[in-house]
Protein backbone atom coordinates (compact mmCIF):
# COMPACT_ATOMS: atom_id res chain seq x y z
CA UNK A 1 0.00 0.00 0.00
CA UNK A 2 1.43 3.73 -1.09
CA UNK A 3 0.97 6.05 1.79
CA UNK A 4 2.03 9.48 1.10
CA UNK A 5 3.44 10.94 3.66
CA UNK A 6 4.53 14.51 2.19
CA UNK A 7 0.73 14.59 1.79
CA UNK A 8 -0.37 14.33 4.87
CA UNK A 9 2.98 16.63 6.57
CA UNK A 10 1.51 19.72 4.56
CA UNK A 11 -2.25 18.89 5.02
CA UNK A 12 -1.12 19.38 9.23
CA UNK A 13 0.31 22.66 8.02
CA UNK A 14 -2.52 23.79 6.52
CA UNK A 15 -4.88 22.76 9.55
CA UNK A 16 -2.54 24.53 11.94
CA UNK A 17 -2.73 27.52 9.68
CA UNK A 18 -5.97 27.54 9.26
CA UNK A 19 -6.84 27.14 13.25
CA UNK A 20 -4.41 30.10 13.98
CA UNK A 21 -6.27 31.89 11.59
CA UNK A 22 -3.14 32.63 9.80
CA UNK A 23 -4.55 31.69 6.07
CA UNK A 24 -6.80 34.00 4.57
CA UNK A 25 -10.09 34.37 5.16
CA UNK A 26 -12.54 36.96 5.94
CA UNK A 27 -13.38 38.59 9.26
CA UNK A 28 -17.18 36.48 9.14
CA UNK A 29 -15.03 33.17 8.72
CA UNK A 30 -12.29 34.07 11.76
CA UNK A 31 -15.31 34.01 14.00
CA UNK A 32 -16.82 31.17 12.84
CA UNK A 33 -13.35 29.50 13.30
CA UNK A 34 -13.02 30.82 16.71
CA UNK A 35 -16.59 30.26 17.98
CA UNK A 36 -15.63 26.39 17.06
CA UNK A 37 -11.69 26.60 18.25
CA UNK A 38 -12.20 23.67 20.84
CA UNK A 39 -14.30 21.48 18.46
CA UNK A 40 -11.60 21.70 15.88
CA UNK A 41 -8.58 21.25 18.31
CA UNK A 42 -10.90 17.74 19.61
CA UNK A 43 -11.15 17.01 15.73
CA UNK A 44 -7.30 17.47 15.09
CA UNK A 45 -6.54 15.32 18.32
CA UNK A 46 -8.21 12.69 17.34
CA UNK A 47 -6.96 12.63 13.70
CA UNK A 48 -3.53 12.65 14.88
CA UNK A 49 -3.86 10.11 17.42
CA UNK A 50 -5.33 7.35 14.29
CA UNK A 51 -2.36 9.08 12.37
CA UNK A 52 -0.14 8.02 14.87
CA UNK A 53 -1.73 4.52 15.32
CA UNK A 54 -1.34 4.24 11.73
CA UNK A 55 2.03 5.28 11.15
CA UNK A 56 3.28 2.91 13.72
CA UNK A 57 2.66 -0.08 11.97
CA UNK A 58 4.30 0.87 8.41
CA UNK A 59 7.12 -0.39 7.36
CA UNK A 60 9.21 2.06 5.01
CA UNK A 61 10.05 0.40 1.71
CA UNK A 62 12.15 2.49 0.41
CA UNK A 63 12.40 5.96 2.08
CA UNK A 64 12.99 5.87 5.98
CA UNK A 65 13.61 9.32 6.47
CA UNK A 66 10.16 10.49 5.01
CA UNK A 67 7.78 8.14 7.26
CA UNK A 68 10.07 9.16 10.05
CA UNK A 69 9.46 12.92 9.30
CA UNK A 70 6.06 12.41 9.03
CA UNK A 71 6.05 10.45 12.39
CA UNK A 72 7.53 13.42 14.13
CA UNK A 73 5.30 15.96 12.28
CA UNK A 74 2.29 13.85 13.85
CA UNK A 75 3.12 13.53 17.38
CA UNK A 76 3.56 17.57 17.06
CA UNK A 77 0.59 18.13 15.86
CA UNK A 78 -0.96 16.30 18.83
CA UNK A 79 0.95 18.45 20.98
CA UNK A 80 0.38 21.07 19.02
CA UNK A 81 -3.68 20.26 19.46
CA UNK A 82 -3.11 19.36 23.52
CA UNK A 83 -1.57 22.60 23.94
CA UNK A 84 -4.52 24.72 22.20
CA UNK A 85 -7.29 22.17 24.33
CA UNK A 86 -5.33 23.15 27.51
CA UNK A 87 -5.29 27.13 26.83
CA UNK A 88 -8.32 27.06 26.15
CA UNK A 89 -9.04 25.58 29.64
CA UNK A 90 -6.71 28.03 31.10
CA UNK A 91 -8.77 30.87 29.48
CA UNK A 92 -11.73 29.40 30.47
CA UNK A 93 -10.92 29.69 34.41
CA UNK A 94 -9.32 33.16 33.81
CA UNK A 95 -5.67 32.26 34.70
Amino acid sequence: MEFDTKAVRELIEVWKRNSDLQAPMSDELKIIMMAGRRKLLDTHLDVAAVLKQVLAQMTPVDNAEELELTKAAVSEFYTWAQNGLIEIERLARFE
